[in-house]
């Protein structure tokens, strides 16, 4: 099992608190999101340590907005993270280890936040109809398996 650590929380206090299962995870290689004003949805997608590939719950709605996301390359990770908000997470963009950026998604409006981390694995946050607010899971800075 890793370790990880948790950022904080950015965005509204609607919505109900999710927060992916890491369990058996080995790296995040895709996100899929659907974004209009706002993200309307999150969906994370990773490889498996057993080497299969398992998407994980929508987080939102994602009946709502454009559909979009990306996939990562083997070996490439997330570095950076942007993101705006407000009631809800209005902006997400994303910069990996191979100088890549995807997004922005949504239209920004709100205070900007922006980290560079350890690789992300996953998601924490709020959602119901929106995305309303959004955490990151990243490798604890042991790197370390428990």
């Amino acid at each position: 099992m890793f370790s990880y650590d948790l950022s904080p929380f950015y965005g509204g206090n609607g919505g109900e608190f999710f927060e992916d299962d890491l369990t058996g995870v080995s790296q995040l290689v895709g996100v899929n999101i659907y974004a209009g004003n706002w993200i309307n949805a999150l969906q994370a997608v990773w490889l498996m340590v057993d080497g299969s590939t398992r998407a994980g719950a929508w987080r939102g709605n994602p009946g709502d907005g454009e559909q979009s996301g990306f996939v990562l390359q083997p070996g490439e990770f997330i570095t950076q993270v942007r993101c705006t908000w407000g009631d809800f997470v209005h902006t997400l963009s994303v910069t990996t280890s191979l100088n890549k950026v995807y997004g922005p998604f949504g239209q920004e409006e709100g205070p900007e936040w922006s980290t560079i981390t350890a690789p992300v694995y996953g998601f924490a946050g709020r959602s119901g109809n929106y995305l309303d607010a959004v955490a990151f899971y990243t490798l604890a800075p042991s790197g370390g398996q428990n």
